[in-house]
Formats: C-alpha cells, structure tokens, sequence
C-alpha cells in the first residue's frame, strides 16, 4: 500500500506521524511517537487518531477558534 507519512517533532523527545494511504479509503492516522532514550529510535506511543478527511479538514477551518481557546485556557 503506497502511503505518505511526515513526521513532526512535538518536543525534544516526542514526535507525531502522519499517515496518509494512498487508496480509496480517505484516512490521516495521527500517531504519538518517542525516542527511545537507550537506542535513539523512534517508537510509536499509546496515543494515536485516525480521521476521515471530511474530519480533518473540520479541524483545519476551525483552527484559529481552537488555537485561540488554547492560548485562552493556559493564561
């Protein structure tokens, strides 16, 4: 299965991957990943989501309402 992935670097430690299959099935899997502290390779964690692409694209058109209550709720 041909399937795009990008990996962002959360925290020093901590990463997210985004998978996105190639197929006719319209997913992003979004996956916690760290960095084993021993060896240095990245492992997938416990936390993860997958969304429809009609999902994901909710949250992109909702995102300055969602940063804007984030930043709200740490002050």
């Amino acid at each position: 299965m041909l399937m795009a992935a990008f990996l962002v670097a959360v925290f020093r430690l901590e990463f997210l991957q985004i998978n996105i299959p190639m197929t006719s099935i319209d997913i992003a899997d979004i996956c916690e990943f760290y960095e084993d502290k021993i060896t240095g390779a990245k492992k997938p964690g416990k936390k993860g989501i997958a969304l429809t692409v009609a999902q994901w694209n909710k949250i992109v058109e909702s995102f300055d309402s969602i940063k804007a209550a984030v930043e709200a709720s740490a002050s």
